[in-house]
């Protein structure tokens, strides 16, 4: 699809799905959660016009790897 025709699906907001994630992993790590993985960082950035929605946000989150069976392993 066309880049610009792209754009014009750019939001600055996070969805509710991204906000929901992070805002339950902040928590979990606060409160000392060892079921969860630990919150080390997030970021949002705006995307660049190469990126797959121009002007959109893309979110980076960073979180400790837990000890386990992948799913896919299962």
């Amino acid at each position: 699809m066309d880049p610009k025709k792209r754009k014009q699906y750019a939001t600055e907001k996070l969805n509710d799905f991204t906000q929901n994630e992070i805002d339950v992993l902040m928590k979990l790590t606060g409160d000392g959660c060892s079921f969860a993985p630990k919150l080390m960082a997030w970021k949002q950035e705006k995307q660049e016009k190469h990126m797959p929605v121009p002007d959109g946000y893309v979110v980076y989150i960073l979180m400790e790897k837990l000890p386990g069976v992948h799913p896919l392993d299962f």
